[in-house]
Parts: C-alpha cells; sequence; structure tokens
C-alpha cells in the first residue's frame, strides 16, 4: 500500500515539473517562401521612444503542432494583414513574447505535457511609410 502512494505522489510530482517545464524553440524566417514578411520588420534592440507615423500596436497569437517556422510565418502573416486593414504599409518593433517579456528573436513556446503543442504570441507597431519622393500617391 506504502508503494501505491509512493508511484502516486511520484507521478503527480512528474506532471506538475512537466506542466511548469516549458521550453522555447527559435524559429527561421524563410523569405524567399514568404514574400509578404518582407512589411514585417523585427525589433533590432531596445524599443524606439517615438516611431514616426505610428498607426498604434497590434498583437496577436497562435498555436498548434505545426513546426515553429510555420507557426512564426502564419502569426506574422496575419499581423501584416491586420496592419494593411488598419492603413498602414509595414509593422515594425516585432517582438515576441518570452517567459517573461518581450524579445526581439522569433520563438515558439512548448508545453511537454501537452506533447510539444507549440505556441507563439507577437506584437509589433503598424506604420504608414512616406511614399519616396516622386511616387505617385494613389
Amino acid at each position: 500500500m506504502a508503494g501505491r502512494y509512493q508511484m502516486i505522489r511520484l507521478l503527480l510530482l512528474i506532471a506538475i515539473v512537466a506542466q511548469t517545464g516549458c521550453g522555447y524553440t527559435v524559429a527561421t524566417i524563410r523569405h524567399r517562401e514568404h514574400p509578404e514578411l518582407a512589411h514585417a520588420r523585427l525589433a533590432t534592440g531596445r524599443r524606439a521612444e517615438e516611431v514616426p507615423n505610428n498607426l498604434g500596436a497590434l498583437q496577436t497569437r497562435a498555436a498548434g503542432w505545426k513546426s515553429c517556422d510555420d507557426l512564426v510565418a502564419g502569426v506574422l502573416s496575419e499581423l501584416v494583414d491586420e496592419a494593411h486593414a488598419v492603413g498602414a504599409t509595414d509593422v515594425v518593433d516585432i517582438r515576441f513574447k518570452g517567459r517573461f517579456t518581450w524579445i526581439p528573436q522569433p520563438v515558439c513556446r512548448w508545453n511537454l505535457l501537452l506533447l510539444a503543442h507549440k505556441s507563439v504570441e507577437v506584437r509589433g507597431i503598424a506604420v504608414r511609410e512616406a511614399p519616396a519622393a516622386g511616387a505617385a500617391t494613389p
């Protein structure tokens, strides 16, 4: 009987550790395969104090059992589509949700208990780029 309780306690401990022990996978963004991502610019360091032609912050997320590369490409495409819907041309200063803060590297979080189910959360700033000199405006 004591062995059975020890086994239950051990399984419970494993479940708790597995639930809290999530990991990260770094994604690779392949612009050749996803040309629509040319309008998505990742953050390059510290956040700028003021972004010119700022139309506001956007945020979206995705989850699933796809590869991290596919999840990131999908969520970035969705972010660009949202930016275009509000009249922006690009999304800048894109950051991904890390464990405790937003980071500039494209990462997916995964959870061992959910059989490596991955999730990605991303935010960026929608901007309207000024037309080039001499360019026709619509």
